[in-house]
């Protein structure tokens, strides 16, 4: 599972072909769960969503840390795509 936490500039959906939304920040926003888009039999991809203002808040709510728990739980490996430092 790749889960794209680049929430000022997501760009994941696109360099894969995929639709953006929603995402990372709509789970943070609402705590819905959010489906994995497959990409390949081998590979799945949780978009980031919509950009956000506040990246840090949103990747430290309960709904991301929900949907990370799930993405755990359904895969082997979890791979979290983040901005540059």
């Amino acid at each position: 599972l790749l889960v794209d936490c680049d929430l000022r500039r997501p760009m994941m959906h696109e360099a894969l072909r995929i639709g953006g939304s929603p995402g990372v920040a709509e789970a943070a926003a609402s705590g819905a769960p959010i489906h994995a888009v497959a990409v390949t039999d081998r590979l799945s991809l949780v978009p980031a969503g919509r950009a956000s203002h506040d990246p840090v808040g949103a990747l430290t709510s309960a709904g991301v840390i929900a949907m990370l728990e799930q993405g755990r739980a359904a895969f082997d490996w979890v791979v979290l795509d983040t901005p540059p430092a």
